[in-house]
């Protein structure tokens, strides 16, 4: 897997076609993110809680999350995320 270090934005708000797991691997290899879009414009994406937890035990430098529109991940796991930040 390559690293893209110096990538701090990806806009994911269009419709590109991806699950958790494709997810993961994206940003595992993008470890310096500061923003991060990946608001819900189509069926196309199904981001569940497994997705989001992985993101938020990742990215310690993330200033912006926009998971908006994306009915499938849990209100308990959007809490939880929200404490991990806070808290961090």
């Amino acid at each position: 897997m390559c690293l893209f270090l110096n990538i701090i934005h990806l806009d994911f708000a269009s419709n590109i076609r991806f699950t958790d797991k494709i997810l993961i691997q994206i940003i595992k290899s993008h470890s310096n993110l500061k923003y991060l879009n990946l608001r819900k414009e189509d069926n196309n994406r199904l981001i569940i809680d497994k997705g989001l937890y992985v993101i938020a035990n990742l990215y310690y430098k993330l200033e912006y999350l926009n998971i908006s529109d994306h009915k499938e991940i849990s209100e308990i796991v959007i809490w939880n995320v929200i404490m991990l930040f806070i808290f961090v």
